[in-house]
């Protein structure tokens, strides 16, 4: 079991919301400007503030550092763009991880699976109307010949 550590979770944190200090993190959570430096003394944050700010990003890493599950890092530049990494990459230890929910990654597999199944219920349906439209000449056809040989019967 990890031991927290509120100076490193404090750190992520800054990390996360590109707060260049502890004063401009106070003030990206919505607090005084000395309420971090409270939190490093007492050695305590309001986790639940963080949840509510941080909600898309992996709470294992923010607790303690190590991701457990496949992840995308997210940065951003100083104009605020963000840039998706692969959170495999061995350069990446210090940055922000954010993940899919996994219900959003079953939807994606749904929705490519329903795709799939939906061209090649199209592509037999469309095989199926050829075949149709090939019964119904040939059933043209042998109404034709029909017709033809009740004509000949007839005389």
């Amino acid at each position: 079991m990890h031991k927290i550590n509120i100076d490193e979770i404090i750190d992520r944190t800054k990390l996360i919301l590109n707060a260049k200090s502890d004063i401009d993190l106070s003030k990206k959570l919505g607090k005084s400007d000395t309420y971090i430096g409270q939190c490093r003394k007492r050695k305590s944050i309001d986790f639940d503030l963080l949840f509510d700010i941080l909600t898309d990003y992996d709470f294992d890493w923010l607790i303690t550092g190590i991701a457990r599950r496949q992840s995308l890092i997210v940065t951003l530049d100083p104009k605020g763009n963000r840039t998706e990494i692969d959170a495999h990459s061995p350069n990446n230890s210090a940055l922000p991880i954010v993940f899919e929910d996994d219900f959003i990654k079953r939807g994606r597999a749904l929705l490519d699976e329903t795709n799939i199944a939906n061209e090649s219920l199209m592509k037999y349906l469309k095989e199926k109307e050829q075949d149709m439209q090939e019964m119904s000449r040939s059933m043209m056809q042998l109404q034709r010949l029909l017709a033809e040989y009740q004509l000949r019967d007839k005389k």
